[in-house]
């Protein structure tokens, strides 16, 4: 039978139809009928709990999204009593390195403690807490948080470092807000969630200056609002206030207390000044030097909330005066290996 090109058209139109091509979808949108693939195909097959072949399939949840709109799984945040952090017999070198930086680290942190760490410079303290951060692997043992082993820096770790590092061209509310960008939320969400923080921090009326125009204190502020603004289980503290003047530091001192008080955060403090790690800690860990070893780690007994008055106290002064006697020696050795 001879074919015409009306019938050629008629029969390619039919193949697409039943194959279910562009065009058949098109038919079938103007009668009404929904077409795989769209909105309201799948809208449809939430409703039915089945596929549009008939297929027996559970009914399709809504993922959860972020601000930007692309589908997101949404983590469920496990809550953690007890020992929230542990060091198992760590031991930490630099790559390339045969020669240990620490040694036989046995810690066990509780979930919401407040732990400060002292030591002579060489004892290793900031290697430690990016040996807890995952940024320096262990080289033997084991670093575990909530029963899971740290291999690599999670959103579950913040880092606070000695240097603000604050990007100079954002202003204050979009540098604490821009953690949550590199994570794919958008700025305006991020602007959002920052907002509480800047009220925690003292910072709501320099939302809108540039790091330029603000001081050493407010410049810390921001970092550590940074910091908290992923909501992290853990927060490393590397020296924050070592670079500020001696007022600017006790009124830090205590801002950092009261924010730690309303969200409850476990803190790890590295710092040089030992009133200082006395006055923020409920226990300070003490290291000895050159390989750094836990030397002894010394609970904190005085009543929270503290004041800054509590600095002038006896308990205070025997507490500050018992860690200079462990890590006296070290530091008299270190002077004079330096005045050699």
């Amino acid at each position: 039978m001879a074919t015409t090109p009306s019938t050629r058209r008629s029969a390619q139109r039919r193949a697409q139809q039943d194959r279910g091509g562009r065009r058949g979808w098109s038919d079938r949108f103007r009668r009404g009928e929904p077409v795989p693939g769209t909105r309201r195909h799948r809208r449809n097959d939430q409703r039915r709990g089945t596929e549009q072949s008939g297929r027996d399939t559970p009914a399709i949840a809504h993922p959860a999204r972020t601000s930007h709109g692309s589908a997101r799984p949404r983590k469920e945040r496990r809550y953690v009593t007890g020992t929230l952090l542990e060091l198992r017999d760590v031991f930490v070198r630099f790559p390339g390195t045969t020669t240990n930086v620490l040694e036989d680290i046995n810690l066990g942190i509780e979930q919401g403690e407040f732990v400060t760490v002292v030591g002579p410079s060489g004892s290793g303290k900031t290697t430690l807490l990016r040996a807890i951060h995952g940024l320096l692997p262990a080289a033997s043992g084991i670093v575990t948080v909530a029963g899971n082993e740290v291999r690599r820096p999670t959103r579950d770790r913040g880092f606070v470092f000695q240097a603000d590092c604050l990007l100079p061209w954002r202003s204050v509310q979009d540098n604490i807000g821009y953690p949550l960008e590199l994570q794919g939320v958008r700025r305006s969400g991020a602007r959002r969630q920052a907002a509480p923080l800047l009220a925690m921090t003292g910072l709501a009326d320099a939302a809108e200056k540039y790091p330029a125009q603000l001081s050493g204190g407010m410049r810390q502020r921001v970092n550590l609002a940074r910091a908290l603004v992923s909501d992290p289980e853990i927060l490393l503290m590397d020296e924050p206030f070592a670079a500020l003047d001696a007022q600017t530091r006790e009124v830090l001192q205590a801002e950092l207390l009261s924010i730690w008080q309303q969200k409850r955060k476990t803190v790890i403090f590295v710092t040089h000044q030992l009133d200082e790690a006395v006055y923020l800690a409920d226990k300070v860990v003490v290291l000895s030097a050159n390989p750094g070893r836990v030397r002894a780690i010394v609970p904190v007994t005085l009543t929270r909330p503290r004041s800054l008055d509590v600095k002038h106290t006896v308990e205070f002064t025997e507490i500050v005066d018992s860690i200079w006697q462990l890590i006296r020696d070290d530091v008299l050795l270190h002077k004079r290996v330096q005045d050699t």
